[in-house]
Protein backbone atom coordinates (compact mmCIF):
# COMPACT_ATOMS: atom_id res chain seq x y z
CA UNK A 1 0.00 0.00 0.00
CA UNK A 2 1.36 3.39 -0.92
CA UNK A 3 1.31 6.16 1.60
CA UNK A 4 -0.82 9.14 0.60
CA UNK A 5 0.24 12.72 1.10
CA UNK A 6 -1.95 15.12 3.13
CA UNK A 7 -3.18 16.67 -0.15
CA UNK A 8 -4.34 13.22 -1.35
CA UNK A 9 -5.99 12.17 1.91
CA UNK A 10 -9.77 12.66 1.70
CA UNK A 11 -11.55 14.34 4.60
CA UNK A 12 -13.03 11.91 7.13
CA UNK A 13 -16.76 11.25 7.02
CA UNK A 14 -19.11 8.83 8.77
CA UNK A 15 -18.57 6.39 5.89
CA UNK A 16 -14.87 7.08 5.57
CA UNK A 17 -13.16 7.66 8.95
CA UNK A 18 -9.79 9.33 9.27
CA UNK A 19 -6.94 7.09 8.22
CA UNK A 20 -4.23 5.99 10.65
CA UNK A 21 -0.85 7.74 10.67
CA UNK A 22 0.81 5.02 8.60
CA UNK A 23 -1.92 5.59 6.01
CA UNK A 24 -1.51 9.35 5.76
CA UNK A 25 -3.32 10.70 8.85
CA UNK A 26 -1.66 12.26 11.84
CA UNK A 27 -0.63 10.14 14.82
CA UNK A 28 -2.26 12.65 17.18
CA UNK A 29 -5.60 12.82 15.36
CA UNK A 30 -8.41 11.30 17.43
CA UNK A 31 -9.79 7.96 16.30
CA UNK A 32 -12.83 6.13 17.62
CA UNK A 33 -12.60 2.61 19.06
CA UNK A 34 -14.59 0.98 16.27
CA UNK A 35 -12.29 2.40 13.60
CA UNK A 36 -9.18 1.39 15.53
CA UNK A 37 -10.50 -2.17 15.95
CA UNK A 38 -11.30 -2.39 12.24
CA UNK A 39 -7.81 -1.14 11.32
CA UNK A 40 -6.23 -3.72 13.62
CA UNK A 41 -8.48 -6.53 12.39
CA UNK A 42 -9.90 -7.36 15.81
CA UNK A 43 -13.47 -7.96 16.88
CA UNK A 44 -15.49 -8.48 20.02
CA UNK A 45 -14.79 -11.40 22.34
CA UNK A 46 -17.42 -14.08 21.81
CA UNK A 47 -16.14 -16.63 24.33
CA UNK A 48 -15.47 -15.42 27.88
CA UNK A 49 -13.07 -18.32 28.53
CA UNK A 50 -10.70 -16.77 25.95
CA UNK A 51 -10.07 -13.98 28.48
CA UNK A 52 -9.12 -16.29 31.34
CA UNK A 53 -5.47 -16.84 32.09
CA UNK A 54 -3.76 -19.84 33.63
CA UNK A 55 -1.16 -18.06 35.72
CA UNK A 56 -2.35 -18.38 39.32
CA UNK A 57 -0.48 -20.93 41.44
CA UNK A 58 -2.95 -23.51 42.73
CA UNK A 59 -1.34 -23.54 46.19
CA UNK A 60 -1.64 -19.75 46.72
CA UNK A 61 -4.88 -18.13 47.82
CA UNK A 62 -6.00 -14.64 46.87
CA UNK A 63 -5.53 -13.62 50.51
CA UNK A 64 -1.88 -14.72 50.40
CA UNK A 65 -1.37 -12.77 47.21
CA UNK A 66 -2.87 -9.59 48.69
CA UNK A 67 -0.80 -10.00 51.87
CA UNK A 68 2.36 -10.34 49.77
CA UNK A 69 1.63 -7.21 47.76
CA UNK A 70 0.95 -5.25 50.95
CA UNK A 71 4.18 -6.53 52.54
CA UNK A 72 6.19 -5.63 49.44
CA UNK A 73 4.71 -2.13 49.50
CA UNK A 74 5.55 -1.68 53.21
CA UNK A 75 9.10 -2.90 52.62
CA UNK A 76 9.50 -0.96 49.40
CA UNK A 77 10.42 -4.26 47.74
CA UNK A 78 10.39 -4.74 44.00
CA UNK A 79 10.16 -8.28 42.79
CA UNK A 80 10.13 -11.55 44.70
CA UNK A 81 10.29 -11.68 48.48
CA UNK A 82 13.34 -13.26 50.02
CA UNK A 83 11.56 -16.50 50.95
CA UNK A 84 10.08 -16.89 47.44
CA UNK A 85 6.56 -17.60 48.77
CA UNK A 86 4.49 -14.57 49.45
CA UNK A 87 2.65 -15.19 52.69
CA UNK A 88 3.38 -12.95 55.65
Amino acid sequence: MTQSTPEQTPAPTADRPREASWQGGSFWDPIDVETLAAQQGVGPVTNFDDLLGDFWPEDETADEFIATIRRWRREGSIGEPSDGRGSS
